[in-house]
């Protein structure tokens, strides 16, 4: 079960809090904190989980690359920071190649139909 259909059958305000989060993003890409071993635009996001007690420090992490290019927001990682401390600087480094890959295949697109198979 990937993390985000884990999340809103543990979290019922979770979809909202998600869409809450990108909603935000769509107007400042750069919200979140800029990923220091990364060269290219990842960011990482704290989302709290409302009504449940769980703020930001202690939520999910949103993991995500900003294509300025094409103004692409795509997810890399969705993960709760009590479940895992820090995702692996190898696991996103694969991730970001697997979008990378993406792109370059698809050189045209202005914007994939559909986010990669790299958040599972």
């Amino acid at each position: 079960m990937s993390e985000y259909k884990a999340a809103i059958k543990k979290f019922r305000t979770f979809r909202d809090d998600l869409t809450s989060t990108f909603q935000v993003l769509e107007n400042t890409p750069e919200a979140g904190d800029r990923m220091k071993y990364a060269d290219s635009y990842v960011f990482k996001i704290r989302i709290g989980v409302r009504g449940s007690g769980i703020g930001k420090s202690g939520g999910y992490r949103l993991i995500y690359h900003v294509d300025q290019a094409r103004l692409v927001i795509t997810p890399l990682t969705l993960y709760f920071k009590r479940d895992i401390e820090n995702i692996a600087v190898s696991e996103l480094g694969s991730r970001l190649s697997k979008l990378a890959k993406y792109i370059e295949d698809r050189p045209t697109l202005i914007a994939p139909p559909s986010p990669p198979e790299i958040l599972h």
